[in-house]
């Protein structure tokens, strides 16, 4: 009777772990996919202050990190778009400071394909 427990159990075990390895694999996926895309928009950011910028792209970075850590980055605004400001680079810093301490709960959300947080 115990043996066909362990044996029951076993089988258990050898048909869910391949489900959790999935879904842990797909986290993983969704959050490195996540901190791609973060990287990308910090780029962006970065090459604006050092006057390399396209402003349509600098304005859709600025954006996407304000709204997603709450941090306000300072810019000009101009009718054409964005423009760094002497204090953006201390904004960047700030913006590098939350990724260290958060871009481990950063997520990609397939079906509103946009970054989010995931709550603590």
């Amino acid at each position: 009777m115990l043996r066909e427990r362990w044996t029951g159990a076993c089988l258990l075990l050898a048909f869910l772990a391949p489900l959790a390895c999935a879904s842990h694999s797909l986290e993983e996926d969704r959050r490195r996919q996540a901190q791609e895309i973060w990287r990308g928009h910090e780029a962006v950011v970065a090459r604006a202050i050092e006057g390399e910028q396209d402003l349509d792209q600098f304005m859709e970075s600025v954006d996407f990190l304000s709204d997603l850590t709450g941090i306000e980055i300072h810019v000009e605004i101009f009718t054409m778009g964005y423009l760094p400001t002497p204090e953006t680079p201390e904004d960047l810093e700030l913006i590098r400071a939350w990724f260290e301490a958060n871009g481990d709960r950063l997520y990609y959300d397939p079906d509103t394909r946009t970054v989010r947080v995931l709550e603590r």
